[in-house]
């Protein structure tokens, strides 16, 4: 099962998304698991890390983590049928992907060669689990920036969204931490 949960910066879509999955996972008796996509590059970054996980460890069911700023597939060995898997967030996994890479042209080759490579891991992922739940940012309610590398990140996350949401089984947008159903129901 795919779930994909997008909202605004500190909507509380971390939150339902971590709800989500504790919910399969006491429902189907299944284990938890976290990939972190985030790099701790500043002070406010390693503190949001900290309060995700004492948010996580605040519950009854414990999680394991997994620290993965790219190639987020080559974890699917580690997973089985009987784990519930959050990746948090496909916004940070993008931008790890695209621009800490060495310094790439961003052309259109570039960008469907990236998407294709995302959307396999994420596939592996999806198969090598019970439930996969993506969190992501939505970022397209401001003006697209004209820097070409900027825009070409956009338009590989709108692409990405999409994707992801027409092959979900579940799909919600969290705003003021109210999550609202936009496709199908995992819970």
């Amino acid at each position: 099962m795919l779930a994909f949960v997008t909202g605004g910066v500190r909507s509380g879509k971390s939150q339902f998304a971590e709800s989500l999955a504790m919910k399969i996972a006491k429902r189907d008796n299944k284990s938890l698991y976290y990939i972190a996509t985030s790099l701790r590059t500043d002070q406010e970054m390693d503190e949001r890390i900290k309060r995700h996980q004492a948010n996580r460890s605040n519950h009854q069911l414990p999680w394991g983590t997994c620290e993965k700023s790219k190639d987020v597939g080559m974890l699917a060995e580690r997973f089985s049928k009987k784990d519930v898997i959050l990746l948090d967030c496909l916004t940070i996994l993008l931008s790890n992907e695209m621009f800490h890479a060495s310094r790439q042209e961003f052309s259109n080759e570039f960008s469907n060669k990236l998407f294709l490579k995302i959307v396999r891991e994420i596939e592996k992922l999806k198969m090598a689990s019970h439930t996969l739940i993506i969190v992501t940012n939505e970022v397209f309610h401001e003006k697209v920036s004209t820097d070409r590398g900027v825009f070409l990140y956009t338009k590989l996350l709108g692409k990405l969204h999409q994707h992801l949401v027409e092959s979900s089984d579940a799909a919600f947008s969290v705003e003021y931490g109210v999550p609202i159903v936009k496709k199908g129901s995992c819970i």
